[in-house]
């Protein structure tokens, strides 16, 4: 039963991961091609955007 536990509770974790990848990929901060990752940057916001949210 503890087998069983550790083999669900890794296959959770990998699909969290994976959703996490996901929404990164989304937002263009990483990129993915097959199993490299490579981090983009995070999205930067001019001053003339947050003034035109104003």
């Amino acid at each position: 039963l503890c087998e069983l536990q550790q083999q669900f509770d890794e296959k959770n974790i990998r699909r969290r991961v994976y959703d996490a990848l996901n929404v990164l990929m989304a937002m263009d901060i990483i990129s993915k091609d097959k199993k490299e990752i490579q981090w983009k940057g995070l999205p930067r916001t001019s001053l003339n955007d947050i003034e035109e949210l104003k």
